[in-house]
């Protein structure tokens, strides 16, 4: 693990830009493309609903989370295949008596 020393004003100024230009291209990018892209296309192209800045930075997130959910599922689902039933059996023929007799 690496430590970094921030040494002075400059440092920390220095820190606070490289720490504001990440922030900006890991969320301010990703949005401006979403709402550059909505805009050109569902705006000019189909004549469909502009949306603002606000509005892109929902659409990304909701975006994320869907990939999220859909590319990492958290919930696993298991197939098992069933024995094959003896029809000679007790407990079947007793589950299949007490249904009839409900009818």
């Amino acid at each position: 693990m690496r430590t970094y020393e921030i040494k002075g004003f400059w440092g920390f100024i220095l820190f606070t830009l490289v720490s504001l230009s990440l922030l900006t291209v890991i969320i301010v990018v990703p949005v401006g493309a979403t709402w550059i892209t909505w805009n050109a296309i569902v705006g000019d192209v189909c004549h469909g609903p502009i949306i603002a800045f606000w509005q892109a930075a929902l659409l990304t997130a909701s975006m994320a989370i869907a990939f999220k959910i859909i590319f990492q599922p958290q919930i696993s689902f298991q197939i098992k295949k069933v024995k094959s039933v003896d029809p000679t059996d007790k407990k079947l023929q007793k589950f299949k008596g007490q249904d009839s007799s409900k009818d």
